[in-house]
């Protein structure tokens, strides 16, 4: 989210969206915002760590790295989508089914 206010604020109609979607297997999180994507040889270095656009003083480029850990960490995904005309990320972890083990 930080990085979505930080690549639309100051724009005009500047906007971020987040919403969730049940994918029956999956349940994703998506978060797209008002930019215009993101270019092909900055995408495939996203989640590198220190790998950052931003000012020095601005960014470190830990924080997309350290998230998809963390969602890894916990069996997840954390992509960026190219094919959204706008700047699009998908945090997805598969659903469990818990009404069938609770009856166990």
């Amino acid at each position: 989210l930080n990085n979505a206010f930080d690549a639309v604020n100051g724009s005009d109609g500047a906007w971020i969206e987040i919403k969730t979607e049940n994918r029956g297997e999956s349940a994703a999180i998506i978060v797209t915002d008002s930019g215009p994507g993101i270019p092909v040889a900055v995408a495939a270095r996203l989640m590198e760590p220190f790998f950052t656009t931003k000012p020095v003083d601005k960014g470190t480029g830990l924080g997309l790295s350290i998230s998809k850990g963390l969602i890894e960490d916990h069996k997840g995904t954390l992509k960026y989508d190219p094919s959204c005309a706008n700047t699009r990320f998908v945090i997805e972890f598969k659903t469990v089914d818990v009404t069938s083990q609770a009856a166990a």
